[in-house]
């Protein structure tokens, strides 16, 4: 294919290329971040396939910090132990998460959630787009790209290939993807038993195999049978050859019928070379491919692709440091060689060896699994909780929590733009939290609740510690890190003062003063020089606080509940829209957005909304904003006529120091509910 122009405009700084969970949970990261991208997918449709069926603990994380776990438990069904015999499980519920679980969701269920919330923060997917052809320069990359319409040049600053293991980008920019294919193949089936399992998630040892069921709560399993003497064949799979083969491995009938998805696979193990060429890098099964046994291919990608995306975001919008988007390989590529790793010996031990040597190995894996001290490691490990991150060349400090640990969620109190709430609420936006503990209580473990209750978090009146001190020393870089006030302070970090905790919910670094003279340094290496950046026209923090959205007032609308999503707009301080265009006229920046919802069941009478919200830096370098909006529902019987529910008359003036004023008028069905209020934040 000859060499593609590439002398047009970026369209949008990112291009992901291929919507599948990596892709989309990659976009979801970036458009939380303020950063426009657009997908693009060859398959003109969203997947009918369930193939990969579980969100692991950790991934339930890191999606409600890029807007909320909610819908993706509520779609699934949780199961808190893996079986691995009749007698000898894994216990899950027992892991330090909000989310102490396996949420089984088919793949599908997952891809039509995260598109949902990329469209709503604005990612534009474009299905049916193939891309053929690639080239790069200092400036960008550009794609070259069949749509339904024809050929045509796409041009980005930065391209994510996501497009899975036959990974187009991967082939055009030249990365290597060495490994090798086993030599037995892997069926699935989502079926019902007449011999039903006697647990929801079991992993059954045979003679010649393994056979791994599944339950997904509405009478169906998914099947997983892998035999050692079974060969990949290119035949569509029919219900009579895996019944036979079903039963061949368990040594009994089991009686699967009523099949609504059948499949059959080759099982490989191949790992990128590198995930970065340029302004190209790779995410997802474009950069790894294992043995399912695990299930933790499709975790690995969401993981791979919210780790990218901040990192990305920072990139594109100028303050990155130098190491910043190198440390994406640095950190991912390890994880995913020992994801490779430890499926390869579980597919090798109860699969490829023989019957002798497995049973072996099973009767000893069965036995330490009987010590808690293994039990709560292999729990832990199968939640992907014990995941630790390269803590980027800080020095550590001695505590129960390091630098690239995991952080726990817990309670932060409110500050100026910021509700009270959780930590995992606050991070999401692309930016760094550093939390102040002082005045912080000693708190348990973090995962006592229900996956979206008040579970380890902080009860009471509202707490309001001084934290002037940190941020004044965190003001030339209030562009990208929240300073907020912590009301629980985690067990790994008695003796901290401050913990810097980066996007991805990993702790960075901790301090032992509070105002500890190694804050400066650490905040130049983890976000760059300080100031304003970025590449557009406008001031940083201008940009920020359109860009920023808080998913959780999406949610509110989603639920029906039109009152709660006006009170969040008069809460959570400096605010945008979703999935609006913004408009950036010098210091000025105009955000316009509406969204019609058409009735759904349950949902009461179609909901509708129209806002915008307008911001401008004064001389002294003060953000003025102002958000408008109107929430209503139909007059009952007359679907064109629309009844105001609520409307936000919001006025805010934050200054660099801290000094925060504000005015804001509420009004639900025309009656005034508040107006004049106003508060302020010590400068000093």
């Amino acid at each position: 294919m000859p060499p593609v122009p590439s002398s047009r405009a970026a369209d949008r700084p990112v291009t992901v290329v291929g919507a599948g969970p990596a892709g989309l949970a990659l976009s979801v990261a970036l458009a939380s971040a303020g950063v426009e991208c657009t997908v693009l997918e060859s398959r003109a449709e969203t997947s009918r396939e369930s193939r990969a069926l579980a969100l692991y603990p950790r991934s339930l994380e890191l999606l409600d910090l890029a807007g909320g776990a909610r819908e993706f438990v509520r779609a699934g069904l949780r199961v808190d132990r893996l079986h691995l015999s009749a007698s000898k499980s894994v216990d899950i519920a027992r892991t330090d998460s909000r989310f102490p679980f396996l949420d089984v969701i088919p793949q599908s269920r997952t891809e039509e959630l995260l598109q949902e919330r990329a469209l709503d923060l604005g990612v534009r997917v474009l299905r049916g787009h193939e891309v053929r052809g690639l080239a790069q320069d200092e400036h960008g990359v550009t794609l070259q790209v069949r749509g339904p319409d024809g050929e045509y040049a796409h041009r980005s600053e930065w391209v994510a290939g996501c497009d899975g293991a036959n990974s187009s980008v991967r082939m055009l920019t030249g990365i290597g993807f060495p490994g090798s294919t086993y030599d037995f193949a892997i069926v699935l089936a989502d079926v019902r038993l007449r011999s039903e399992p006697r647990a929801d998630l079991l992993l059954r040892p045979c003679r010649d195999g393994i056979v791994v069921t599944v339950a997904y709560g509405d009478g169906y399993y998914r099947v997983a049978v892998a035999n050692r003497h079974q060969r990949y064949g290119r035949d569509p799979l029919e219900l009579p050859e895996f019944a036979e083969l079903l039963e061949r491995t368990l040594g009994f009938d089991a009686g699967p019928h009523d099949a609504r998805w059948l499949s059959r696979f080759q099982v490989h193990r191949r790992l990128a070379t590198r995930y970065r060429a340029g302004r190209v890098l790779l995410a997802g099964d474009a950069a790894h491919v294992h043995s399912p046994l695990g299930g933790q291919g499709l975790n690995t990608g969401v993981q791979d692709g919210i780790g990218l995306g901040w990192r990305l975001a920072a990139q594109v919008r100028g303050w990155a440091p130098p190491w910043l988007l190198d440390s994406y390989e640095r950190e991912r590529r390890p994880v995913a060689a020992q994801v490779i790793r430890t499926s390869d010996l579980a597919t090798r031990t109860t699969v490829a060896m023989s019957g002798p040597h497995r049973a072996l190995r099973v009767a000893a894996l069965e036995g330490l699994l009987a010590l808690p001290a293994v039990q709560r490691f292999a729990g832990e490990a199968a939640a992907e909780l014990r995941v630790r991150q390269p803590p980027g060349g800080v020095p550590r400090r001695r505590s129960v929590l390091r630098p690239g640990d995991r952080m726990p969620d817990t309670s932060v109190a409110s500050t100026a733009g910021l509700p009270a709430g959780r930590l995992y609420e606050v991070l999401g936006d692309g930016r760094y939290v550093l939390l102040d503990f002082a005045g912080a209580r000693p708190s348990g473990a973090s995962g006592d609740g229900d996956g979206y209750g008040d579970g380890g978090m902080a009860a009471g009146g509202p707490v309001t510690p001084d934290t002037a001190a940190t941020e004044r020393a965190a003001a030339p870089w209030a562009d990208r890190v929240h300073v907020v006030p912590a009301l629980l302070r985690p067990k790994g970090l008695r003796r901290a003062a401050l913990a810097l905790v980066r996007p991805d919910g990993y702790l960075a670094w901790t301090g032992r003063r509070p105002a500890d003279p190694e804050l400066p340094g650490v905040l130049r290496h983890w976000c760059g020089e300080p100031g304003p950046a970025g590449h557009t026209e406008a001031d940083a923090g201008l940009y920020v606080a359109v860009q920023s959205f808080y998913a959780r007032q999406m949610r509110l609308l989603d639920e029906g509940d039109p009152d709660g999503f006006a009170r969040t707009f008069t809460e959570d301080g400096v605010l945008s829209l979703a999935g609006t265009e913004v408009e950036l006229h010098g210091r000025e920046a105009i955000a316009k957005g509406q969204r019609a919802e058409a009735e759904q069941a349950g949902a009461g009478r179609p909901r509708h909304w129209f806002g915008m919200l307008t911001a401008r830096t004064g001389p002294g370098g003060e953000i003025h904003t102002r958000y408008l909006a109107t929430i209503g529902v139909t007059r009952p019987g007359d679907p064109h006529e629309l009844q105001p529910a609520a409307s936000v008359d919001d006025v805010l003036v934050r200054a660099p120091g801290g000094l925060l004023t504000r005015s804001r008028t509420v009004t639900r069905d025309d009656v005034p509910q508040a107006a004049g209020t106003a508060r302020e934040a010590d400068a000093s």
